[in-house]
């Protein structure tokens, strides 16, 4: 498995994030969101994965969309005035855009209690 090794700086301060990863090959781009409480890879997996933190403050993956027929190159997020909207380029010659929709879906945990749980699904626009 790849580690993503993330470095940035904020306010003077270096903040330094190591997280496990799912893609299967070498990670090309990484792009947070406008509130930097979520961020997508981009691989030679051809997928994409989205991450978002916990209630703990780790990130932890939490959807796959395999997007084009080549390596992808670069992701990025639009900003949010027009949606939950991502582009990504590929090595396939192409570039798409993909809208998250969400939905509410009720689930059962361990326990026999329902509960209501946001589903998240990319689609091509």
């Amino acid at each position: 498995k790849n580690i993503i090794k993330y470095l940035f700086i904020l306010d003077n301060v270096k903040y330094h994030i190591v997280i496990p990863s799912n893609h299967l090959e070498i990670i090309h781009d990484i792009s947070f969101n406008h509130y930097g409480d979520r961020f997508a890879t981009c691989s030679s997996d051809q997928k994409i994965v989205f991450y978002e933190k916990d209630k703990d403050g780790k990130w932890e993956p939490k959807s796959e969309l395999r997007c084009h027929d080549g390596p992808v190159w670069r992701i990025k997020w639009a900003h949010p005035q027009f949606g939950s909207i991502i582009a990504t380029c590929s090595h396939d010659k192409k570039v798409n855009l993909y809208e998250e929709r969400c939905s509410m879906q009720e689930e059962t945990n361990s326990f026999g209690t329902k509960e209501l749980r946001i589903k998240r699904e990319w689609t091509n626009v």
